[in-house]
């Protein structure tokens, strides 16, 4: 695509680039820079640290890679995390079994006088971190035995 566009552009002068950068991010300018002029290749960085391998928080559990934004220095992800509602019946604990949704059901997130019975069930989060935070979260124990297994060890 971007070849694309130079060759339809023509040169790209210094007037056009300047323009282009002013209206960038102050935080993004540094990285523009690098790219620009050879110091980070984009492709490189984030091949190097966005593995298909999902990685694994021990707080959140395993997190999966969404997406990335270099110049944000932004990994997007999600994981699915436990959490916990109370009902007021059994009918209200089947009717959630059935639907996997708590429409039509009395239900609080804490426990009162009204709301004893428990539903723990997984729900899908979503959160984000820096490249170097999401490079030194571990590997889950399932994808380095897959890797150690691929490579013949």
């Amino acid at each position: 695509m971007y070849d694309l566009i130079f060759n339809l552009a023509g040169e790209v002068g210094k007037l056009q680039v300047k323009a282009l950068f002013n209206l960038l991010p102050n935080e993004w300018k540094p990285k523009v820079i690098q790219i620009l002029f050879g110091g980070l290749d984009p492709q490189v960085e984030i091949g190097h640290l966005m593995p298909e391998l999902p990685r694994e928080d021990e707080k959140k559990g395993i997190l999966h890679c969404t997406g990335c934004n270099l110049l944000e220095d932004r990994v997007d992800y999600e994981y699915m995390r436990k959490c916990i509602r109370f009902v007021a019946s059994e009918a209200d604990v089947e009717k959630f079994g059935e639907s996997k949704n708590f429409y039509n059901t009395d239900w609080s997130w804490s426990k009162d006088e009204n709301h004893q019975i428990p539903v723990e069930y997984d729900e899908k989060s979503s959160s984000y971190c820096t490249f170097d935070e999401w490079e030194n979260l571990a590997f889950t124990d399932e994808d380095i035995a897959k890797a150690e297994t691929s490579m013949g060890m």
